[in-house]
């Protein structure tokens, strides 16, 4: 918040105190998330086969981020890859005994500016200031045709006040929806 003043009208009798009007600003975070299916036919996600996570974080908001989290659970159904994590490109250690770094949550940053938590506001499209997540899942071996893997992400900035925003899958018209694969040659109903 900044506060901002307004000075008394010197010719307007009972204008002598100021007056204060609290002007709110805060992150605002745009969080979509999609998944690839690495196999050699990926239009057909099969038990076995391994699914890639990417999630996009921009703050879109008002005010710079400087705590910024993203926190994602391994999604029923599947297993962890371990070391997959990366963020930016660059890897993100695994926790002990292999689990999942996104489990407990990680500090997100952009490539401009690589401090851990930080996030510049800018909705500008061609801004660089967007932290990309990627981790990779195996489905479980005995997954039935019909399984519906379901996963989604959270960013939060409580410095900001921002608490749990969901991921959103962009290929679907439905906002913060989790991204949905189905296991086998089946729609998603």
């Amino acid at each position: 918040p900044v506060d901002v003043e307004f000075l008394d009208l010197p010719l307007l009798t009972g204008d002598e105190d100021p007056t204060r009007v609290q002007i709110q600003s805060s992150p605002l975070f745009q969080v979509q998330k999609i998944s690839d299916d690495l196999t050699a036919d990926p239009g057909v996600l099969q038990a076995g086969e391994t699914l890639r996570y990417t999630i996009r974080v921009k703050n879109v908001g008002s005010d710079n981020a400087t705590d910024a989290r993203l926190r994602d659970a391994i999604p029923v159904g599947t297993r962890y890859v371990a070391g997959s994590t990366t963020l930016n490109g660059s890897a993100v250690p695994d926790l002990a005994g292999g689990v999942a770094p996104l489990s407990a949550g990680i500090a997100l940053a952009a490539p401009e500016d690589p401090t851990p938590g930080v996030m510049r506001a800018n909705a500008s499209p061609t801004a660089n200031n967007v932290a990309v997540v990627t981790f990779d899942v195996v489905v479980d071996d005995n997954a039935v045709d019909g399984t519906v893997i379901s996963n989604q992400g959270f960013v939060s900035a409580l410095d900001g006040g921002v608490v749990d925003v969901p991921s959103d899958d962009p290929a679907t018209p439905i906002l913060n929806d989790p991204t949905r694969d189905i296991v086998g040659n089946l729609p998603l109903l």
